[in-house]
């Protein structure tokens, strides 16, 4: 079953789910909790044992200081309340690994209780509807913070091994493993779903290393998990029924696990049977709970005081015995504990605020490599390496290592050391960027973290080429091998630079810098083609925007309307994308909706004279404008605070409008000049897609105030908005900047995060036309089913992509200011 299908069982509101965990951790220390015998994993059979192991008759135990030191740094990390008297007792059950007959532990007398443990959300801010109660740390800049009650934590030790021999029919016991100390850490059923009972033991395991309570950074050996999960209707209250799911051992399993049983017991709820107690195990090939047993009755463990143990007792520094130095003092231990897991993080937001965001710390979090991120930090004194160094974590290493398990052995071959010496090579541009990732994989495989880095780039030739004469002469093969390129540059310069640099990159190696293999097939070709003009036009669109001539102007004006504002109104921003199906109406909609909720005067023109959508998105269809001022001007129709003006509201049907060349230009000018527009601050016109008439005609008939493109990550939709962008620059349309819709997509099922589009595709447009990325919109399928309704989203505040639109509206007010004085 998909992981985060618990989130979406929950989402019908027809049951809640509640999810405790008993956490049974192997503590770090080098002897036994009861004897002196070692606790080293991975030593031959039985060779760990003494006699209280054995519960041979006589021996008695001896407690392990260090356990319990380990269970205090515990108790503290965790804000529990430390019991300064607790006691042991011993806990009877009949198995072949527990030869005394009972375990020793503190089930009704624990050392610590009532604590509460923060922990940070594993998903994305854009994940999370603004409906939801998340609380925020210090700033927006922050973690979506949970937290969840300890119940309490006991000291206990663990049971041996059995070894089941199936061909000779026999189960051997070890006794290794029997006495090593734990702490039992029994949560309340405060985890609500599969990703936030992962989210909890990600960051309780690394509250436990970072303490020195255990060794491992997984739950493979040093941590197992017990999960008690329960569905309710929602119109009931919790009775006490509950599935125990039994000793799972990762984190991914403990997911899944999860999900698969809050789905089972929702089919069992749905079709009216009750929920069974019983314990379960989870099947990691089969990702499915299978019954173990049931718990009809209460087992009665025949719990008794520790007769050979005494009272537990710890103290602090108000207790005056503590000037004994054999007495355990909680306030000395505090004082050696480092800072929380989550206080560190939000000191890394601090430190590295020029370019650390919360966004990424939570994905070094979900790889494990915060620790090696701190590390690498520590080697670079510049921010701008250091932000280097960031990007490389997150994609280059993330790509090389996608496991935890590869993310740790990546952490120790390439060491922190190297990977930052890798970093300034490239920076220094020895190295290329494009060699970067060839290289990092090398050091990973050779598991040397101590070789130095000199050895790699000498043994693999990876020094990148900078020698002008030698660049020529490649550059020069290249265009020799394939000659179709120089024809297709003719007609489409930057498509045939963009071959030549992927050929060259390839055949190379990614010896050669980007910059240098772009910047040799363009100086080869403005210096032998003869259309040297087109060509700079294409590589260097922003210079088509420069001012015309005296001349070319008065050529451009002859038989031209004047621009002339429309009266009352201070701004027009027009909304396009040369590419159909990218969004553009429902950005101009939520746009105008999130500037007119920040107390501004709006109007939205749908200039889409062949198949208007306004009508559809602000719930007028079927509407008609039929009311005249005392100027003949007609009154647009007004609309969650909006007016709204559409050729739909003029004509007499649905039917097709079959207009073309100056029966378009008329109705342009109509639905600018004889409607009742004033006063307004902003007017948002939604043009059709295509650079065509109603494109040119706006442009010819009115000052814009700027554009404002539309696009998706696509290749499709891009190639139509640069000839939009083009378009604008030519009639000298300032552009404010660009909107990337469909940027990408949850899953609502499994929350799953999934570039439909592609990605980084509105990025390198911005770069390419050196223009702003204004905001990025996720796909959402509750913003699809608003505006089908005529419902948008903006209207209701209900969904984080409102937050997205109105620091949309921010930027736009930030770059056309308003005078309310000037409109009368």
């Amino acid at each position: 079953m998909a992981a985060g299908a618990a989130a979406a069982v929950l989402s019908s509101g027809r049951f809640y789910a509640l999810i405790g965990f008993e956490i049974h951790v192997k503590l770090a220390t080098n002897s036994k909790m009861f004897s002196p015998s070692s606790a080293a994993p991975a030593q031959p059979t039985n060779s760990q044992v003494t006699p209280f192991d054995m519960a041979l008759p006589g021996s008695l135990p001896y407690f392990n200081r260090a356990c319990l030191e380990a269970g205090i740094r515990a108790a503290i990390g965790l804000n529990c309340q430390i019991n300064k008297i607790s006691h042991f007792e011993r806990k009877h059950y009949f198995y072949p690994d527990s030869p005394a007959g009972y375990q020793i532990t503190q089930q009704r007398y624990p050392f610590a209780s009532n604590g509460l443990f923060h922990y940070p959300l594993l998903v994305k801010k854009d994940k999370i509807k603004s409906s939801t109660k998340y609380k925020f740390v210090d700033s927006p800049n922050s973690f979506i913070v949970k937290q969840c009650r300890i119940d309490r934590i006991q000291l206990e030790h663990d049971t041996g091994r059995s070894i089941h021999d199936e061909h000779q029919n026999r189960t051997l016991i070890d006794l290794n493993r029997f006495g090593t100390g734990l702490i039992e850490i029994v949560t309340q059923p405060d985890i609500k779903s599969s990703l936030e009972g992962e989210s909890f033991l990600r960051e309780l395991n690394r509250l436990l290393i970072k303490y020195n309570i255990c060794e491992q950074s997984g739950l493979e050996t040093a941590v197992r998990v017990d999960a008690n999960v329960s569905l309710h209707r929602t119109d009931t209250k919790p009775d006490g029924s509950r599935v125990e799911v039994k000793n799972i051992g990762s984190f991914i399993d403990v997911r899944q696990a999860i999900d698969f049983e809050i789905k089972r017991q929702e089919q069992l709820l749905v079709n009216n049977y009750p929920i069974e107690k019983e314990t379960r195990t989870f099947d990691t090939n089969k990702h499915q709970t299978i019954h173990l047993r049931r718990k009809e009755d209460q087992i009665d463990y025949r719990f008794m005081i520790e007769p050979n143990l005494p009272p537990l007792h710890l103290y602090d520094n108000n207790d005056k015995q503590i000037q004994q130095k054999d007495f355990v003092n909680i306030d000395e231990i505090k004082k050696t504990l480092p800072i929380s897991p989550l206080e560190e993080r939000q000191e890394f937001l601090n430190k590295y605020k020029d370019f650390l965001t919360a966004e990424h710390l939570h994905e070094l979090l979900r790889l494990d490599m915060m620790d090696y991120f701190r590390d690498v930090m520590n080697q670079l004194d510049d921010n701008r390496l250091r932000h280097i160094a960031l990007e490389v974590i997150l994609n280059d290493v993330k790509s090389i290592s996608y496991d935890g398990r590869k993310i740790r052995k990546f952490a120790q071959a390439v060491s922190p050391t190297l990977f930052a010496d890798i970093i300034k090579h490239v920076d220094k541009r020895i190295v290329t960027r494009f060699s970067l990732y060839t290289l990092l994989t090398l050091c990973n495989k050779n598991r040397d973290s101590t070789r130095p880095l000199k050895s790699f780039l000498d043994e693999h030739n990876m020094y990148a080429i900078t020698d002008e004469n030698e660049l020529e002469k490649i550059c020069l093969k290249i265009l020799e091998e394939n000659p179709k390129t120089i024809d297709r540059y003719k007609t489409n310069p930057k498509k045939a630079i963009e071959q030549l640099h992927s050929i060259t990159c390839k055949k190379h190696h990614g010896r050669i810098h980007d910059d240098i293999v772009n910047d040799t097939f363009k100086h080869y070709f403005l210096k032998n083609m003869s259309t040297r003009l087109n060509y700079f036009r294409m590589i260097f669109p922003r210079y088509h925007s420069t001012k015309p001539t005296p001349h070319q102007q008065n050529m451009m004006a002859r038989g031209l309307p004047k621009r002339t504002p429309i009266d009352g109104v201070q701004h027009v921003i027009a909304v396009g994308s040369g590419k159909g199906g990218v969004g553009k109406s429902s950005v101009s909609v939520n746009l105008a909706l999130a500037l007119s909720r920040l107390s501004y005067r709006v109007g939205i023109l749908d200039a889409d004279i062949f198949g208007p959508s306004i009508p559809t998105l602000l719930n007028l269809r079927n509407h008609k404008a039929t009311t005249l001022t005392k100027t003949n001007l007609i009154e647009p129709l007004i609309n969650f605070n909006l007016k709204c003006m559409s050729i739909a509201f003029l004509t007499k049907s649905d039917g097709p409008v079959v207009w073309r060349g100056l029966m378009v230009m008329q109705a342009i000018e109509k639905l600018l000049r004889q409607i009742a527009w004033s006063p307004l601050d902003y007017l948002i016109v939604d043009l059709p897609p295509g650079t065509g008439d109603i494109q040119l005609s706006l442009a010819q008939l009115i000052p814009l105030s700027g554009v404002l493109m539309v696009t998706t990550p696509q290749e499709l939709s891009l190639v139509d908005v640069r000839k939009a962008i083009e378009m604008f620059r030519l009639v000298q349309a300032p552009i404010l900047g660009i909107v990337e819709n469909f940027s990408t997509y949850f899953c609502q099922k499994c929350g799953h995060e999934e570039k439909i589009f592609g990605e980084n595709g509105g990025e390198s447009l911005g770069k390419e036309y050196h223009l702003k990325i204004l905001q990025s919109l996720p796909i959402d399928i509750y913003f699809r089913q608003a505006c089908d309704e005529g419902r948008p989203i903006s209207e209701k505040n209900d969904t984080i992509l409102w937050s997205k639109f109105n620091n949309l509206a921010n930027e736009i007010v930030k770059l056309l200011p308003t005078d309310r004085t000037t409109i009368i």
